[in-house]
């Protein structure tokens, strides 16, 4: 599936395609109502994990957000669940599940492995760029430094020559 979308801006500016917000969801109340198709990025990223596979996600996501566990004022649960899912958080776990229920058990492989494939540890490759940049300005300060010296000595040889004949 080819994207002629490629952002929020893009989507807003054509006429084509209809879209519009899930009902109660936190983007409807953003958007109080005004119909748009746009939906929290984990229900996105979700559902476009499922069967007939014909959806994507656009652009970047409008804002950031978590989610949370209610429990009643003042119990004991509170603070041992607050502090259990910031473990799971840290630990990498949350990431795990996420990878496991929404990518692995993906209803659309094809279309998800990109995603997989993305979330993988960063190798060499990833940072040849920064090394090239590295050398370049290393390359570049070691030929300021000598064209400097180069520069001083021929002006201090001429000096002293200019020096001693008046």
């Amino acid at each position: 599936m080819t994207a002629p979308i490629k952002s929020a801006e893009d989507l807003a500016k054509q006429t084509s395609i209809l879209y519009g917000t899930m009902i109660g969801g936190s983007t409807y109340t953003f958007f109080k109502g005004t119909y748009a198709y746009l939906l929290e990025s984990t229900t996105n990223e979700y559902e476009s994990t499922r069967w007939p596979c014909n959806t994507m996600k656009v652009g970047s996501n409008l804002d950031s957000k978590g989610y949370g566990v209610a429990t009643p004022p003042d119990s004991d649960l509170r603070e041992k669940i607050t502090f259990a899912v910031l473990k799971l958080r840290e630990d990498g776990d949350l990431q795990k599940l996420e990878t496991r229920w929404w990518f692995e058990n993906s209803q659309c492989k094809d279309k998800n492995e990109e995603k997989l494939d993305s979330s993988q540890a960063l190798t060499l490759e990833n940072f040849a760029g920064i090394f090239y940049i590295l050398i370049g300005g290393l390359v570049s300060s070691v030929i300021t430094a000598l064209m400097e010296f180069i520069y001083r000595t021929v002006f201090k040889h001429q000096r002293l020559n200019h020096a001693l004949c008046p």
